[in-house]
């Protein structure tokens, strides 16, 4: 979800952490400045969500910080807050999204840009002075009004829940059919694999034990 605009900044994070109260993975938001080359070039800002981690990291350990100076400490806490702005709502994104939610598609044309070079489906709230063409779901709506943000991000929000719940209960029947089956084909095998007498030792021992009594070579 990209809401860049003052209006929506403190309505997609709210969204977005009731979708993350449910338990639910893999719903990301931009709440600042769209930072170029996001989509088409995620594999270098990866390398920012990497530096914000091991900030975050060394941050929480005390023994690390010891290591650094008061001046050193304070410079990585503006680096983290710089980050922190720009990629705090998707760190956790280790691939390019299937689908963009974009509130205000006119101001945010870079997102779009990039959406539609890499195959991105696009669901964008197109005010008049947007293209509706060059959006795939255009939802026609005022991008300004606090009102009519917060109505359309939250169906969107639900419409997402709700899909990844079904998804999530489909891969978890999927799974457990599997292994129904893989049950009932190792109980198959086994009862379809030749049976040993349990005495054929003992009865082959026997015969030996006779025979060279009897004198039998």
């Amino acid at each position: 979800i990209l809401g860049a605009k003052r209006q929506a900044q403190d309505i997609v994070k709210s969204e977005v952490q009731r979708a993350k109260s449910e338990g639910l993975e893999g719903l990301y938001s931009v709440t600042n400045r769209w930072i170029g080359g996001t989509m088409t070039n995620l594999g270098e800002v990866s390398k920012n969500f990497k530096r914000l981690s091991d900030i975050n990291k060394l941050f929480a350990n005390d023994f690390e910080k010891q290591k650094f100076t008061k001046k050193e400490l304070l410079l990585l806490e503006r680096e983290k807050q710089k980050l922190m702005t720009f990629y705090d709502g998707i760190t956790e994104m280790v691939r390019t999204p299937d689908v963009i939610f974009i509130i205000d598609t006119h101001l945010e044309y870079l997102a779009v840009r990039e959406a539609k070079a890499m195959g991105v489906k696009v669901v964008g709230i197109t005010d008049t002075n947007a293209d509706p063409t060059i959006i795939d779901y255009a939802i026609p709506a005022n991008d300004d009004a606090v009102g009519s943000i917060k109505l359309i991000t939250s169906y969107i929000v639900d419409a997402w829940i709700e899909g990844k719940k079904i998804a999530l209960k489909e891969t978890q029947t999927a799974v457990s059919t599997s292994n129904v089956a893989n049950a009932n084909t190792a109980d198959a095998a086994a009862k379809s694999a030749p049976s040993v007498p349990t005495g054929s030792s003992t009865n082959s021992g026997q015969g030996v034990q006779s025979a060279k009594r009897e004198g039998t070579p």
